[in-house]
């Protein structure tokens, strides 16, 4: 998807601040959008990067794997590595937003920010696996657009409640 784009080929795709920042440099207008929403005010998406400490049962090693990440993420010279990557620390964000293109930009779109792996979001993996399914069929002219919108609404509403139950409270 990402050549058709480059191409003129495709007029939306699906990107990251590193093809935005690559297509900027070739001289394209390129922009982040949010995606469609009932509410109007749009939506964006991102995956989590970072650490996790799961409770193996042994706290000796939870406590070190607890302390290993604490000192990480209160190192600033190390806190910069995120500045490849969205979403950012927000402190990074606050030092940095004026300097990198878009993160000011992304830190005022927080608030309609979903992020596509994490506890309370049901099956992630599983409606992205059926959503490129249905972009696939949309690019080999199987589907119009209407079907492949359609598919899916179907595919991926189908696949929400065969993932993880959700968390009391979540």
């Amino acid at each position: 998807m990402i050549d058709l784009f480059a191409n003129g080929q495709l007029a939306i795709c699906m990107s990251n601040l590193t093809n935005l920042r690559d297509y900027r440099a070739q001289g394209l207008d390129v922009f982040p959008a949010n995606f469609p929403s009932m509410d109007g005010r749009g939506y964006a998406v991102s995956t989590t990067n970072g650490f996790c400490v799961f409770d193996n049962g042994d706290p000796g090693k939870i406590q070190a794997a607890a302390a290993l990440i604490r000192s990480i993420y209160t190192d600033p010279e190390l806190m910069n590595y995120t500045l490849g990557t969205l979403p950012v620390n927000n402190s990074v964000m606050g030092q940095y937003g004026d300097e990198i293109w878009m993160l000011n930009a992304y830190r005022e779109n927080s608030e309609n920010l979903t992020a596509v792996v994490r506890l309370d979001n049901l099956n992630w993996q599983g409606v992205r696996n059926v959503f490129y399914r249905s972009i696939q069929d949309l690019l080999r002219g199987t589907k119009t657009p209407a079907q492949a919108a359609a598919a899916i609404d179907e595919t991926c509403n189908a696949a929400l409640p065969q993932g993880r139950p959700r968390r009391a409270g979540a």
